[in-house]
């Protein structure tokens, strides 16, 4: 019998799960398929650090949405570091976010790449977008060591293929991928539980 396959999400702002919340609970829901929640502490960006204080809170959320997955606290507070995922063996790892200085020193992007193939969905829709603020979503570090990245439209698709249009992955693939964006999942959710009116909420960024 063959090994399950050993996936990771890491959860770190809570609020952006969603964009990979219908493959998380496919995976969970799926034999083949062996599923963790790693909890990171946010970024705080008035004091430009890491606060591991917000973990307690998204570990509270991890566990209310945890489907049979194992949930990890990457923070050991009695030695006040974190944890080497190198010991968990993952085969997956999916992002939570782009921005690497974001993450635990740890966890940065090169780290991951050497234990685990990484993958990334953004965490949010940027076809309204123009090439700036696309380019300052995917960041340098992210197409330097990401092995997948599920493109949430067109105009990502095009900038991410042209910047790694003659690479491939460890596994000899294609790196970037035009499939649909899970976030969307969620609308056929609530239309299975009755729910059909939608609200949308425009604002201007």
């Amino acid at each position: 019998m063959n090994e399950k396959v050993k996936m990771c999400f890491i959860i770190q702002r809570i609020e952006i799960f969603p964009s990979v919340q219908s493959i998380f609970e496919y995976m969970c829901l799926d034999a083949r398929y062996d599923v963790t929640l790693l909890v990171l502490p946010r970024f705080d960006h008035a004091t430009n650090k890491i606060n591991v204080n917000t973990i307690e809170q998204n570990l509270k959320f991890a566990l209310q949405i945890a489907n049979g997955a194992e949930v990890i606290n990457s923070y050991d507070d009695q030695k006040k570091k974190f944890k080497r995922l190198e010991d968990y063996k993952f085969d997956f790892i999916f992002l939570g976010l782009p921005y690497q200085r974001e993450y635990p020193m740890e966890y940065k992007f090169a780290n991951l790449s050497k234990i685990s193939r990484v993958c990334y969905v953004p965490y949010g829709s940027s076809y309204a977008d123009g090439k700036e603020m696309i380019r300052t979503s995917f960041t340098t570090q992210l197409l330097t060591f990401v092995d997948y990245i599920f493109c949430d439209c067109i105009k990502t698709y095009k900038y991410c293929q042209s910047k790694l249009k003659y690479c491939q992955n460890a596994d000899g693939k294609r790196i970037v991928y035009n499939i649909g964006y899970p976030r969307f999942d969620l609308i056929t959710y609530d239309e299975r539980k009755g729910k059909k009116n939608k609200t949308f909420l425009w604002i201007p960024r």
